[in-house]
């Protein structure tokens, strides 16, 4: 029986070049491993989710990648072969990682490692995923490398104690279907568990993972930028990346017209999904406003330069006989225009009249800015989900992961958030429109790291602390 808990979560530990476990990184993780290997007591590791990031493994986009279901109509994304080709790439980039950790269940009979799938691996739930796992990291030490493969864990040696990765409370990022109303709590069935898992079969009849909207907006929209910017996605919750990226990559100053077409294409589909609705997203000095028009006044900027665009878009088979200014000023042209460039970005490179407008700040900020319609806030909504756990007597402290945000008894609630161990952006609640230089390379000063842990005894539960590994 373990006597010590340690839960961490969040290292989304990948392959280039969208990785975001880079070297130093990893060399702190392997130190952390082995400090708690050398520990005197016996050790159970929780890895509580996003442990490894197949959403930005390769193969990382293309139509392959994604399907519908046959019978239930939803999104659907990798295959189990696709799963372990992600799989093989991040053993490869990352091999000293699952070194660390099979020395650690060696190091002592009583040391135990817990896998919890997260929204960025709810591939574990494949079964060929976890054999490689246990192959590779577990198979001197049967029994001591476990994937619990539902939503919430309650460790037997540590009673009172409450772990969940905490996806299941972020709309963007649940795993759910739609059922019956009249059968199921709120209409919704949860596919998350051994016995009802997130996958289903394409129109192929081929089994494929369900994907939540995070995973689509991954595949579609961020990691084709994350090549350029590979801070992208390290801004986290996702609220905080819509509100002061996302749009500020519409107005001018802030971002390449590529970037800005990408990230209109996401803002429309988010509108789509029912998160949020058209006239609530954007703001123009308190106005409403539609993310096309903003758009369509950067492309009308081009000015002369609308002319090569025209050419371009016409090789590559737009149909387009009127000058662009003339389709920029029709609504309907307009958007057929903008779906057209957001499949085919490569058309802008070099269009943009300055490209040293978006290495730094030159628009006015605080212009363009997210309505108070959209008004997610994912560590909010974890934290009032840990007050209605906490509500249940036999919970003593409940720990979750996902947001990135580290919480430590916020208002003196037993509930930890680990954070993540992945480079994160500091941001204020007073943070106006960013620009976009801030995610390109070189950017550590505004993306620092902080490798944080919940540690438990197995004596005193109610004394948990959230630790820092230095």
């Amino acid at each position: 029986m373990a006597k010590k808990l340690i839960t961490i979560s969040d290292l989304h530990i990948s392959t280039p070049p969208l990785d975001d476990f880079d070297p130093e990184i990893e060399s702190k993780f392997n130190g952390f491993v082995s400090h708690l290997a050398s520990a005197p007591e016996d050790v159970e590791l929780v890895i509580n989710g996003d442990f490894l990031d197949f959403v930005q493994a390769p193969p990382f986009e293309g139509m392959a990648l994604e399907a519908t279901a046959a019978a239930e109509g939803c999104p659907l994304c990798f295959t189990e072969d696709q799963s372990l080709e992600k799989l093989q790439a991040i053993y490869q980039a990352h091999p000293s990682v699952f070194t660390s950790l099979q020395a650690f269940l060696s190091a002592k009979p009583g040391n135990e490692i817990t896998v919890l799938p997260g929204n960025h691996d709810a591939d574990f739930f494949w079964s060929r995923v976890q054999e490689s796992l246990l192959q590779q990291m577990g198979r001197s030490v049967p029994g001591r490398l476990r994937f619990h493969l539902e939503r919430v864990y309650r460790p037997s040696s540590f009673p009172g104690v409450w772990i969940e990765h905490g996806h299941q409370f972020d709309k963007i990022n649940s795993f759910f279907l739609v059922g019956d109303p009249e059968h199921t709590e709120a209409g919704e069935i949860e596919c998350w568990s051994a016995n009802n898992p997130p996958i289903f079969r394409d129109q192929k009849k081929r089994q494929r993972l369900l994907e939540c909207l995070g995973t689509r907006f991954l595949i579609r929209f961020l990691n084709r930028l994350d090549r350029d910017y590979p801070y992208v996605d390290n801004v986290k919750p996702f609220s905080v990346f819509v509100r002061l990226f996302a749009a500020s990559a519409l107005l001018s100053g802030y971002a390449s017209l590529q970037v800005a077409v990408t990230v209109w294409r996401l803002l429309s589909y988010l509108v789509q999904t029912g998160i949020t609705r058209r006239t609530d997203l954007l703001s123009l000095e308190g106005e409403p406003l539609d993310a096309s028009t903003v758009l369509a006044k950067r492309l009308q900027e081009l000015n002369e330069r609308s002319k090569e665009l025209q050419q371009r878009v016409q090789k590559e088979g737009f149909k387009c006989d009127l000058p662009l200014s003339l389709v920029l000023d029709d609504p309907r042209q307009a958007r057929e225009l903008m779906e057209f460039l957001s499949d085919h970005v490569e058309l802008l490179t070099d269009l943009d009249p300055d490209d040293t407008g978006y290495l730094g700040l030159s628009g006015e900020a605080g212009t363009l800015s997210l309505a108070r319609g959209f008004h997610i806030d994912e560590s909010q909504e974890l934290i009032a989900a840990a007050k209605r756990i906490l509500t249940d007597t036999s919970v003593r402290i409940v720990i979750m992961g996902h947001t990135h945000e580290p919480q430590n008894r916020p208002g003196n609630l037993a509930y930890f958030n680990t954070g993540s161990w992945t480079r994160y952006y500091q941001h204020s609640r007073e943070d106006k429109l960013r620009p976009w230089s801030l995610l390109k390379s070189g950017s550590q000063n505004v993306f620092p790291f902080a490798l944080k842990y919940a540690e438990v005894d197995a004596a005193a539960a109610e004394q948990a602390q959230l630790k820092d590994y230095t």
